[in-house]
């Protein structure tokens, strides 16, 4: 790696798995220290280890504003700044063992059938016939958070391979 993002501190949320995942390790690959958030701390304890010395977990929901002023002062107290945030976070429901409905259950199973049944679509319609990777969006992430991208502005950068031209 070439260190484009080197002294740079970057914030990644839903930072322990999938895009994230792959968006963090990127970034601290590059150079940056890179704050991870997620809501289950295992998985984000799990995370911020393969990522390595470049990291700090927050545990936290995105959706919290308490959560949030903590993650913030985090990055105040450690490092004083913040110059790239990367919004990935998702929303999905969990719902403890013991408590799970009929409803729940068919809401979450029919979902899940609906993305796999969108998901095959999406690949037959997509010009490069398949969907794209986690390290794929974090590459594109990555361009736009390092000084090569300095003259981008007000663009949308569709990384969705080749949809957006169809």
């Amino acid at each position: 790696m070439s260190n484009r993002l080197a002294g740079k501190v970057a914030v990644v949320t839903g930072g322990s798995s999938g895009i994230g995942l792959a968006t963090a390790k990127r970034f601290a690959a590059e150079g940056a220290h890179v704050f991870i958030t997620g809501r289950r701390k295992k998985e984000l304890e799990a995370a911020a280890a393969e990522i390595g010395r470049n990291s700090s977990a927050v545990l936290g929901d995105v959706a919290n504003l308490a959560d949030l002023d903590r993650l913030y002062e985090a990055v105040r107290k450690q490092k004083g700044r913040l110059d790239v945030l990367f919004a990935n976070a998702g929303m999905g429901e969990h719902v403890p063992l013991g408590e799970i409905t009929e409803e729940h259950f068919d809401r979450t199973f029919d979902a899940n059938e609906a993305m796999e049944e969108f998901k095959t679509q999406m690949s037959a319609q997509v010009p490069l016939g398949r969907m794209g990777a986690p390290e794929e969006i974090a590459s594109a992430a990555l361009f736009l958070a390092t000084d090569e991208s300095s003259y981008i502005t007000g663009v949308e950068l569709f990384v969705d391979g080749g949809m957006g031209q169809v």
